[in-house]
């Protein structure tokens, strides 16, 4: 979406062995997309859960301004399974059509993020 940004800088993340992807976690560091695991730590090689991967695409379109995150999971059965930092982010997927649930009444907010999900959860992104 961004193209082939410039990185001035790095990141504080001393967990970052490839250099293939350093670029990119770097930017989206200085971006505000990411906030890894830890002050030092991003966790490369981790699965990633599905709340992560949405909290990554909202901090993302939010990047020009605040958003609307006042949606609601109340419909969904484990919707208290969600992280408190996840919630804006999982409220807003939702209420955007990016995030559908894994059935009608289930998130599965700590389920790891497939590359299919991925792929859809960009898809849809790409398409609000």
């Amino acid at each position: 979406l961004e193209g082939e940004p410039a990185v001035t800088g790095g990141s504080p993340f001393v967990d970052l062995t490839a250099d293939w992807y350093r670029d990119a976690v770097a930017w989206a560091y200085q971006s505000g997309v990411v906030e890894g695991m830890s002050d030092t730590v991003f966790a490369p090689d981790e699965r990633i859960t599905r709340e992560q991967m949405v909290t990554m695409l909202c901090r993302y379109a939010g990047r020009g301004g605040a958003l609307e995150t006042t949606g609601t999971l109340e419909r969904y059965t484990d919707a208290g399974q969600v992280s408190d930092w996840a919630l804006p982010a999982m409220r807003w997927a939702v209420s955007n059509g990016i995030l559908v649930g894994m059935t009608d009444t289930t998130l599965v907010p700590q389920g790891t993020s497939t590359r299919a999900q991925a792929a859809a959860f960009l898809t849809r992104f790409c398409e609000a």
